[in-house]
């Protein structure tokens, strides 16, 4: 078969020999579907914690196993099942679904008893020639990848049957090969999952924070909800001489910023951003545009320190904090905000849960909940004054510039792995 462009030596400097290609059924894997009887469990068999882990659909991810949701079966039900129970280093490949989702039961999963769904399959390796290690690491591949969507989405119903499975082919070095490739793959992804966590942690860092900076203890007697809210105020900063600020007060939004600003004629041609163009407070793609041929919605010619607050089925996640040279205009299926003060001050705090709770409890419609421009600009949120609304913006952009750098090394290392699986494997 092909030589991959990417070889390991052996120990004495040498070339490994060719690979071969084997079909699962020839490498004496096993494929193992669930049980689908009558003992099949239903929701009344399901439960927070138990004897064994019935895995479902969000379990086996593109990334293996992820256990934020589980459901667990007792151990009578366990025992009533035929088919579907997991050993160690077997892997599991979903077959309906979210097809080819692959996860490696190993050391490093706490779980012992666990169970496949009926939208599921277990592979499991019986053979001296492979390594379990190396299989679950082939599965990434991209011809592996090409190989599934090929077959599973031949048909209105992306599905992977057992015996198109057993028809899989595998690029197979010699065990010593298989091992160093399996390892050093492993060693990038610990890289990934470290990232992964110190973006995580970083994010909850930020959540924290702002809860202590926002949150205070002014109540109102009218009927309009002051936000942020809660607890009483934990964090606060202190002007140049040492001095605590001014207590923060109650303003409207309108009354801190022009809500959709009269703008003028649109320019020939511009950058389009609509609500598919911005994820996480990044603006994802620049969609250049001739004004002719324009859509309706483009109408909010955009200035430097606009934000961008995503009113048709809001989530704060799409909002954008616009910082850059050149002509763009947005959809109006946001509200294009203009702060009279500290802009980036503003924009963080418009990501508060409780500000996001209000802007929903406004909505109006089911499938697309939005809120009008007039309804946000009355919402009261707390203000200090300028000086203090520049400090806690330069704080938390910091923290935003590390959790930024930190989705930028992830991303560089998860590009480099696909590098990677595209030239390690034939």
């Amino acid at each position: 078969m092909s030589v991959p462009a990417l070889r390991f030596k052996d120990e004495a400097g040498q070339d490994f020999p060719d690979w071969k290609a084997k079909t699962i059924s020839e490498l004496a894997i096993k494929v193992i579907d669930g049980d689908r009887g009558q003992n099949y469990p239903n929701g009344n068999d399901f439960s927070d914690n138990g004897y064994c882990l019935f895995l479902n659909a969000k379990n086996v991810t593109k990334s293996g196993f992820a256990f934020d949701e589980l459901s667990f079966i007792t151990k009578d039900k366990d025992e009533q099942l035929r088919k579907g129970k997991l050993s160690k280093n077997d892997l599991i490949i979903t077959t309906r679904g979210s097809v080819g989702n692959i996860a490696h039961f190993d050391s490093e999963v706490k779980y012992v008893n666990m169970r496949i769904n009926s939208g599921m399959v277990i592979l499991r390796n019986e053979s001296t020639d492979i390594s379990p290690n190396y299989l679950y690491q082939y599965f990434y591949s991209p011809i592996f990848t090409k190989s599934v969507q090929k077959i599973a989405f031949g048909s209105a119903q992306p599905q992977l049957t057992v015996l198109e499975i057993k028809k899989f082919i595998v690029g197979l070095p010699l065990i010593k090969e298989q091992t160093k490739i399996a390892n050093f793959l492993t060693a990038v992804n610990e890289k990934i999952t470290q990232l992964t966590q110190k973006h995580e942690l970083l994010t909850q860092y930020k959540k924290g924070v702002m809860q202590q900076i926002f949150s205070h203890s002014k109540a109102r007697s009218d009927c309009t909800v002051t936000y942020p809210r809660g607890i009483s105020q934990e964090l606060r900063f202190k002007d140049e001489a040492g001095q605590d600020f001014p207590e923060w007060e109650d303003r409207g939004l309108k009354d801190v910023a022009q809500i959709n600003p009269k703008t003028g004629p649109l320019p020939d041609k511009f950058v389009y951003i609509d609500l598919e163009s911005v994820e996480k407070g990044v603006l994802l793609k620049e969609t250049i545009i001739e004004k002719n041929g324009s859509p309706s919605r483009a109408q909010r010619l955009l200035k430097k320190d606009d934000v961008l607050f995503q009113t048709v089925r809001p989530y704060q996640g799409n909002n954008l904090f616009f910082n850059k040279e050149g002509i763009y205009v947005a959809s109006t299926g946001y509200a294009q905000i203009r702060p009279n003060e500290n802009a980036l001050f503003l924009y963080h705090l418009l990501h508060l849960e409780d500000f996001s709770a209000e802007v929903m409890n406004r909505c109006t419609g089911t499938s697309y909940p939005a809120i009008n421009s007039s309804d946000l600009a009355t919402i009261t949120i707390h203000m200090p004054v300028e000086k203090e609304q520049t400090k806690i913006a330069n704080f938390l952009t910091a923290i935003d510039d590390k959790i930024t750098a930190t989705q930028t090394q992830l991303l560089a290392v998860k590009q480099y792995k696909q590098g990677l699986l595209q030239q390690m494997f034939v």
